[in-house]
C-alpha cells in the first residue's frame, strides 16, 4: 500500500509536473497570442491609416481634377466674358463716334441758330424802334389833326382845360 501510495504520489507528482509544464506552455501561448493580437492590432491600425492616406490622396486627386475642371471652366467663362466685353466696348466706341458727330452737327446748328437769333433780335430792335417812331409820328399827327379841327371849329381850350380829352368827355 505504501508502494501504491508512493506510486500514486509519484504519478501525482508527475501529473503536477506535466500540469505545471502545460500551464507554463499555456501561459507562453497566451502571451504569444496576446503579442500576436497586439501586432495584429498594430497592423490593422497601420492598414487603417494607410487606407485613410490612400483615400485622402484619391480625394485630393479627385479634388485636383475637379479643381482643374473648375479652373478650366472659369478660364473659358473669362475668355467669353472678355470677348463679349470687347465687342461691347467696340460697339460703345462706334456709338460714341456717332454721338460725337451728332454733337458736332448740333453745335453747328446751335451756332447757326445763335447767329439767326442775334440777327432776328437786331431786326426786332430795329422794328421796335421803327414802331416807336411810327407811334410818335401817329400821335403827333393825331394831335395836329385835333388841333386843326379845333381851330376849324373855333374852339380853344382854356388855361384849366386839358385839351382834347375834356372835349371828348363833353366838359366844354
Amino acid at each position: 500500500m505504501e508502494q501504491t501510495f508512493e506510486q500514486t504520489l509519484g504519478k501525482l507528482a508527475a501529473a503536477n509536473e506535466r500540469q505545471a509544464q502545460a500551464q507554463e506552455k499555456l501561459e507562453r501561448q497566451r502571451v504569444a497570442v496576446q503579442t500576436l493580437e497586439e501586432q495584429l492590432y498594430g497592423l490593422r491600425s497601420h492598414e487603417t491609416e494607410l487606407r485613410r492616406q490612400v483615400q485622402e490622396r484619391l480625394e485630393q486627386g479627385q479634388s485636383s481634377r475637379q479643381e482643374l475642371a473648375r479652373l478650366d471652366a472659369a478660364f473659358d467663362n473669362q475668355r467669353e466674358t472678355n470677348e463679349r466685353l470687347t465687342a461691347e466696348a467696340d460697339a460703345a466706341k462706334a456709338r460714341l463716334a456717332h454721338n460725337q458727330e451728332g454733337v458736332a452737327a448740333t453745335r453747328q446748328k446751335i451756332s447757326e441758330a445763335e447767329v439767326a437769333i442775334e440777327a432776328g433780335q437786331k431786326r426786332l430792335d430795329t422794328l421796335r424802334a421803327e414802331l416807336a417812331r411810327a407811334r410818335e409820328e401817329r400821335n403827333r399827327l393825331r394831335g395836329e389833326d385835333a388841333r386843326l379841327r379845333e381851330e376849324k371849329a373855333g374852339w380853344k381850350p382854356n388855361s384849366l382845360c386839358c385839351g382834347r380829352d375834356c372835349e371828348r368827355a363833353g366838359r366844354h
